[in-house]
């Protein structure tokens, strides 16, 4: 089984800067999966405004070499850093097919 099988579309490579305010960021197209890493401080992902809002139901993802990757079919998602200052986040985004 091929990556692009597994995860189920063609990777796309995203690169965001994002600040303690947090904000949205939508994707150019709808993503099955989703793989999010940072190298300078810990962020929170959120897939919905209310929970963002809210500061609830989220997945934090620590500084670290690893991907936190899930699949998650989405076009937008909500990252906040956590702590002080920003963060610079990679995101892989396999795009949908179709």
């Amino acid at each position: 089984m091929s990556v692009l099988t597994g995860r189920g579309g063609v990777p796309r490579v995203l690169n965001e800067t994002v600040t303690t305010t947090g904000r949205e960021y939508t994707f150019p197209f709808t993503c099955l999966w989703l793989m999010l890493r940072t190298a300078s401080a810990p962020i929170r992902m959120y897939f919905r405004e209310v929970d963002f809002d809210a500061s609830v139901n989220y997945v934090e993802i620590a500084v670290g070499a690893t991907y936190w990757e899930g699949p998650a079919e989405v076009s937008s998602i909500w990252l906040q850093s956590v702590g002080v200052g920003s963060a610079t986040v990679e995101m892989i985004g396999f795009q949908r097919r179709g």
